[in-house]
């Protein structure tokens, strides 16, 4: 594995989440631009980030979101997300995350995520998610090469 190709995708992801925490002040006044409420989230993905995974989703302003999850595929995949939204109660969604790959022996790999789909999601109600998933595959072990699938995933759950 090229140190630097690992290093270059690590300060990617790392700059996925600087828009997650901004804020709009004007003087000593925070602009408030409606009267929206954080919500978390518990859904169940099918795809997406591995075969299937149980995430929970933290969406603290409007337009953006992270989430963490776990995911089983010959050892436990956990994971961390963030979302950037467009639209209103109807969305499109975009981001980016990383999972760490572990074994019984260790640590075997990582994976490199991104999403494109569409989100719908009410307050105190069901969430549903679509879209485009694609997944690189980095292995720690042995004389396999990075791996970049087009994948696809659809979720399901509850907001609160």
């Amino acid at each position: 594995m090229n140190r630097k190709f690992v290093i270059l995708v690590i300060l990617l992801i790392v700059n996925t989440f600087p828009y997650m925490s901004y804020s709009q002040e004007i003087g000593n006044d925070t602009v408030v631009l409606s009267a929206w409420e954080p919500t978390t989230s518990l859904y169940f993905e099918l795809g997406g980030k591995g075969w299937y995974s149980l995430n929970v989703d933290f969406r603290k302003k409007v337009t953006t979101a992270c989430s963490i999850g776990i995911q089983y595929s010959e050892g436990f995949w956990p994971s961390i997300m963030a979302y950037r939204f467009f639209g209103n109660k109807y969305r499109i969604e975009t981001g980016g995350g990383i999972s760490g790959m572990f074994a019984l022996d260790g640590i075997i790999g990582a994976g490199i995520h991104g999403v494109f789909g569409y989100r719908y999601q009410k307050k105190d109600g069901l969430i549903f998610r679509a879209g485009f998933m694609p997944f690189l595959i980095i292995p720690f072990v042995g004389e396999n090469k990075p791996k970049l699938l087009p994948w696809a995933g659809i979720s399901f759950g509850y907001s609160f």
